[in-house]
């Protein structure tokens, strides 16, 4: 996660983040796995990060859609606790967990039959 140095720009002297690391944090969750300066024929190539990008995607159209995906990732999967964290009915979590999660599928699917 880090490496040896400082934060270029960090006030109080944060360690610097390895590049890796930075380039998942900061990246564009769009970007591909080609690169037009070596080969300009092929298109629609895969996401790096296919999740990321239709995250994005739904964000634009259902942004609590997209923050109750992000929180189901971040709680492992457990969405009566994320829910229930938005004080909504068991019922009605259910059913805007398992909208959201067929709107990532099928946003998914479509990048997927892209390539």
């Amino acid at each position: 996660m880090h490496e040896r140095g400082v934060e270029p720009e960090s006030a109080l002297g944060a360690p610097r983040l390895a590049g890796a690391f930075r380039a998942y944090l900061m990246g564009d969750p769009m970007a591909t796995d080609h690169d037009d300066r070596f080969d300009m024929t092929t298109g629609h190539d895969a996401r790096r990060r296919p999740i990321h990008a239709a995250l994005q995607v739904i964000a634009r159209r259902w942004p609590l859609s997209a923050r109750l995906l992000f929180l189901l990732g971040c709680n492992g999967g457990d969405w009566e606790t994320v829910t229930l964290g938005w004080k909504m009915l068991p019922e009605v979590g259910f059913r805007f967990t398992q909208d959201s999660l067929r709107q990532l599928w099928d946003i998914w699917q479509r990048q997927e039959a892209n390539i």
